[in-house]
């Protein structure tokens, strides 16, 4: 019998400290169905993502389940996108996974947060899960944990939207130090691509700590987000930085004061793409400038792409695991929150929430690594 709990919600509250409460059930594993898989978290990542949801700023759907396979057993909803879980138990060896895969969830909105899950495999999903490594694969948990969001969505903005990059060609971002732009900068280095990171100075010792981190992950250039905003850099500066070398891709997650020289630096029939607005202004530039560059505005979600083709999904961490496999990714540093057993699993993630100001939180089960 296993005893599982989740951080789970109702309703969703602006306060997510009153929208999550501790949910607690039990699995028996001799009564899983033929067609059910157990699975056993190992690192549970927090996304802002993930955070809006409970907070009911994102208007998809919330699915309640029931936890375990008690079927009086109340149903709620649980936080979470993203998780590595490895399997434990399946109920038939016909399902193509094996008890020691570490997998991830294919579709989000599944609920990530908690300690153990069931998940089952039916004819409108028969993949539900997709095997990223196992106990004795060549990926880390550290890696393993984080590959279906931030990687994810770094190589799905450089490969989308573009097909015909050259070497040299530039991308720059306006938020330059998000865990998207960690992964984007390397795999930006291992295409030849150059990037230019925008940041926040928020002191000259922040400025320098994060520019030489962001350097070490293959940033080409890293500016401040007030250097950028000048009215004359695009014409000054700007040419200083990327030489007769196009600026082809344009990204921001952020909105703001950033974006109307954002779409300035392209250079003509480009893409400005918007992936979020994590500083809640908004996305505004001089229409002439668009229409003279004939520049191409694009929205990006992850998620919707993933409920679009889930078969997206898939490739696109496949070829991920390819890539981490040869090296080319190195450690991003997160902050690890270790979760053990006997512990609030939702005061775990409520302090660490309060706490992703400091950097990216990972919940971690150490009692549950092979």
């Amino acid at each position: 019998m296993v005893k599982l709990s989740a951080a789970a919600f109702i309703e969703t509250n602006p306060d997510v400290s009153k929208a999550l409460f501790n949910a607690t059930a039990t699995i028996d594993e001799s009564k899983l169905e033929k067609n059910e898989i157990l699975i056993t978290a190992l690192a549970l990542p927090i996304n802002p993502s993930d955070i809006f949801q409970v907070q009911g700023s994102y208007k998809t759907p919330i699915l309640k389940q029931k936890l375990g396979n008690d079927p009086d057993e109340a149903e709620v909803a649980v936080g979470g996108n993203e998780g590595l879980f490895r399997i434990t138990a399946v109920g038939s060896q016909d399902l193509g996974y094996a008890v020691g895969d570490w997998v991830i969830l294919k579709l989000t909105s599944f609920g990530t947060w908690r300690s153990h899950a069931i998940v089952r495999v039916t004819e409108d999903n028969k993949d539900p899960l997709i095997v990223v490594s196992g106990d004795s694969g060549k990926i880390s948990i550290d890696d393993a944990s984080t590959i279906s969001t931030n990687p994810s969505t770094a190589y799905q903005l450089i490969n989308n939207y573009i097909k015909d990059w050259n070497a040299g060609e530039w991308i720059i971002t306006n938020a330059g130090n998000s865990f998207v732009s960690k992964y984007l900068f390397q795999l930006a280095r291992y295409y030849k691509l150059n990037t230019l990171a925008i940041i926040r100075k928020k002191s000259e010792e922040h400025f320098k700590d994060t520019a030489n981190e962001l350097l070490s992950l293959g940033a080409t250039k890293v500016i401040s987000d007030k250097e950028f905003e000048e009215s004359s850099f695009v014409t000054e500066k700007l040419p200083q930085i990327v030489g007769n070398d196009p600026i082809r891709l344009a990204l921001d997650s952020l909105g703001g004061p950033t974006t109307p020289n954002l779409v300035a630096s392209l250079s003509p029939d480009n893409y400005f793409v918007n992936y979020g607005g994590l500083a809640g202004g908004f996305v505004s530039f001089d229409p002439r400038v668009q229409l003279a560059k004939n520049v191409t505005l694009k929205s990006y979600w992850l998620t919707r792409n993933t409920r679009n083709n889930p078969q997206s999904k898939v490739e696109t961490v496949k070829a991920l695991i390819k890539l981490f496999e040869e090296g080319v990714f190195g450690p991003v540093k997160y902050n690890k929150v270790p979760f053990k057993a006997g512990d609030n699993l939702r005061d775990i993630f409520v302090q660490a929430i309060q706490n992703s100001s400091t950097g990216k939180q990972v919940v971690t089960f150490e009692e549950h690594f092979p």
